[in-house]
């Protein structure tokens, strides 16, 4: 690749070079470094496999894979393996001849199901791979993906747009791939297909997510961007003011929506809001911003009169209304002198009050 950029711009070659260098020396390295780990630690050890997409990984990883083409072929086409290939296989799991199953998690038919309860009954280890990677998951020191799911400020979309709200979800899976998309057969088309099913129904969004994402109201719109985010499974989700531009019976909708994701997914979520009350009674923690400042703990223990006195500079008054909702007070303001063609010293002022 880099020699065709070359012949493209032959006087941007040293940058070209300086770029690949790069690449293999630094975006790679911690791949590099866990491949030579595994290899060197590992290599000639047997394993089983569900579907092909392991063997380039086994190969290059010095593993010797034991689970005949023709089953992990089968997997992959989405077909039903051979009447010789099936025995084999369950041989070598109650043997314990494979020190290692890996499958495809995105691909878990019926046998494969079996295989992996099999295994782990005979206290083989089982390792799980994926044919796609999470959005914006860089690896951590120590060699796993960090996986992050974010939805930024809201995005409106044009009323004439004719993208489904199913494609919108899609793009959240493999919309970062440069390119035209190649026809898909078999398991990797059955996975995605599931997934993105998975997360538009996992947001109550399947009665619409065939409609055109222009169509669909701002509450609507907002849970399918929430399945894209989660289309990856990712560990982290990151919201960037969700609840912007939203009604309030919306914001009640999707902030209970949030919090269930939350615990059903097992996901930590991270979320900007400039109204604490919508979301407050879901809230673990808080980290209160103002004046160049920051106030952080339970919300009993942040959204008080003291502590927002204090990271403001000027009395502030936090109240408590009949159902729970918190209402923060501040100072009145300061007059203003207003001057216009009909007036010449009209003054206005009057207290601020946010909840």
């Amino acid at each position: 690749m880099t020699a065709d950029y070359k012949k493209i711009a032959p006087a941007d070659a040293a940058y070209f070079d300086q770029r690949k260098k790069a690449f293999e020396t630094k975006t790679l390295a911690p791949y590099t470094r866990l491949v030579s780990g595994i290899k060197s630690k590992y290599a000639g050890t047997s394993i089983g496999a569900s579907e092909s997409i392991v063997t380039p990984l086994s190969k290059d990883l010095g593993l010797k894979m034991l689970t005949p083409d023709t089953f992990l072929n089968a997997m992959n086409e989405g077909a039903d393996p051979s009447a010789e290939d099936k025995p084999t296989i369950d041989r070598q799991i109650k043997k314990k001849q494979i020190k290692v199953y890996v499958y495809n998690s995105q691909n878990s038919t019926p046998d494969v199901q079996a295989q992996v309860k099999e295994a782990k009954a005979q206290g083989i280890p089982v390792v799980t791979v994926t044919e796609t990677s999470p959005l914006q998951a860089p690896l951590s020191s120590s060699g796993r993906l960090a996986r992050i799911g974010y939805l930024p400020q809201r995005r409106s979309f044009d009323a004439s747009l004719r993208i489904r709200g199913v494609d919108v979800v899609r793009l959240g899976l493999d919309g970062d791939r440069w390119g035209l998309p190649m026809p898909s057969f078999g398991a990797r088309r059955r996975a995605a297909r599931q997934r993105v099913d998975e997360v538009i129904e996992l947001v109550g969004a399947s009665a619409y997510a065939h409609r055109p994402i222009g169509h669909c109201s701002g509450g609507e719109q907002q849970r399918l961007l929430i399945a894209q985010a989660l289309v990856r499974r990712p560990q982290l989700l990151l919201l960037d003011e969700p609840l912007d531009s939203l009604d309030l019976p919306n914001q009640s909708a999707i902030t209970a929506l949030i919090s269930r994701i939350c615990h059903e997914e097992n996901v930590a979520v991270v979320m900007v809001a400039h109204d604490v009350n919508p979301i407050l009674h879901h809230l673990d923690q808080v980290v209160y911003l103002a004046e160049g400042g920051a106030a952080s703990g339970t919300p009993e223990a942040v959204i008080t009169s003291p502590t927002l006195t204090k990271l403001y500079g000027t009395p502030v008054e936090v109240l408590r209304t009949s159902d729970g909702r918190l209402v923060v007070v501040g100072q009145p303001e300061a007059p203003a002198v207003h001057t216009d063609r009909h007036a010449s010293g009209l003054r206005a002022g009057g207290d601020r009050a946010a909840g």
